[in-house]
């Protein structure tokens, strides 16, 4: 029986609040859709799709908080009514905290102590309007990676200093795919992207979606090409800038 997550990261700063009722619209909503629509749809024993959202705001006094995150749901319309219920306050005139929403979301996908027995597909969709800190703060640190050779390697440490770029390279090993959205082309979130990339090496190839947004659906996110491109779903990327 495979396993289906995808964690949703939210920026809940003014930064972000003047756009999310667009990129909810246009982009979180058909993805979101099209994950419980192919978990659904899945004939070979599949356990139903689960969704979490992990809110996170900026450092320094100007946010009432630094990350929250949610249990797990298999409730499509619950899952909906979290993202319709976010406020956007606070925040926004600095740095996001972006690092500390990937490791959360990584913590929550990735292995515990002993290598997955069932195929994985896990996903998080980072989405945020704002540069993230650029300093390495304490995060915590996935307790096993899976070397190339399929070999799992435990963690000595629980803890580790890193920023956003150094969370995401830890992605792949965990075998968790990376997707971003933000409201405009801000260049430090494409790096995110293209740090948690399995083959970094691999050019974004895709339609012409949106001029204004920067779209990027990794690779093995099937279901989130699903959502915009269906002809290049079996197609290696699908990149929309």
């Amino acid at each position: 029986m495979s396993q289906r997550q995808l964690v949703v990261a939210v920026e809940a700063t003014g930064a972000l609040g003047p756009f999310w009722s667009v990129l909810l619209t246009e982009y979180v909503d058909k993805i979101v859709r099209a994950f419980f629509d192919e978990s659904n749809n899945q004939k070979n024993g599949s356990s139903p799709g689960e969704v979490a959202l992990v809110v996170f705001k900026t450092h320094g006094s100007h946010s009432d908080f630094l990350l929250w995150q949610s249990g797990w749901t298999s409730s499509m319309d619950l899952f909906f009514k979290w993202l319709s219920a976010l406020t956007f306050e606070g925040g926004g005139f600095s740095e996001a905290a972006v690092a500390e929403a990937l490791a959360e979301a990584l913590m929550m996908c990735c292995p515990g102590p002993k290598p997955p027995t069932v195929p994985q597909h896990k996903h998080c969709l980072l989405i945020a309007a704002s540069n993230p800190h650029p300093i390495p703060t304490p995060v915590m640190r996935p307790p096993v990676i899976l070397l190339p050779t399929g070999q799992a390697e435990l963690q000595s440490d629980k803890w580790w200093l890193a920023d956003a770029e150094t969370v995401a390279k830890a992605f792949p090993p965990c075998q968790v795919s990376l997707s971003v959205i933000a409201p405009r082309q801000l260049p430090l979130l494409r790096s995110i992207y293209n740090g948690a990339k399995r083959n970094p090496r691999a050019a974004d190839t895709g339609p012409d979606f949106s001029k204004q947004h920067l779209v990027l659906i990794s690779e093995g996110f099937s279901e989130g090409k699903l959502a915009f491109c269906p002809a290049a779903a079996a197609s290696k990327y699908c990149c929309v800038v």
